[in-house]
C-alpha cells in the first residue's frame, strides 16, 4: 500500500514495476475499480514479466487495509508501508 502527500520523483513505470512495490492495497469509494486500473496497468499489453500483488477494500478504512498489509507474508512480507492519498 502507498501513501504520500509529498512528491515523489518516480515515474508511473517505475512505481508499478515491481522494484518500488510489491503489494498495492486500495481503500475507499470505487475501490475496486481503481484495483483493476492498477492490475491492467501492470500487465500492460503481458510482453513485460512484472506481477505486484493488489487488493480492494471496500467499506474499511485505511488503518484496515495497513493492518492487512503487515500481514502479509513470503516475499509480500514487510513494515515499510507508504500510504498515497488520491483526491478529486
Amino acid at each position: 500500500m502507498c501513501s504520500c502527500e509529498s512528491p515523489i520523483k518516480i515515474t508511473p513505470e517505475q512505481e508499478f514495476s515491481g522494484s518500488v512495490q510489491t503489494f498495492i492495497a486500495v481503500v475507499g469509494e470505487d475501490c475496486g475499480w481503481i484495483e483493476d486500473l492498477v492490475d491492467s496497468y501492470v500487465v500492460g499489453d503481458g510482453t513485460k514479466d512484472r506481477f505486484i500483488l493488489t487488493s480492494s477494500h471496500p467499506g474499511q478504512s485505511v488503518a484496515d487495509a495497513i493492518e492487512f498489509a503487515r500481514s502479509l507474508s513470503l516475499e509480500y512480507a514487510g513494515d515499510d508501508v507508504q500510504v498515497i492519498e488520491l483526491s478529486t
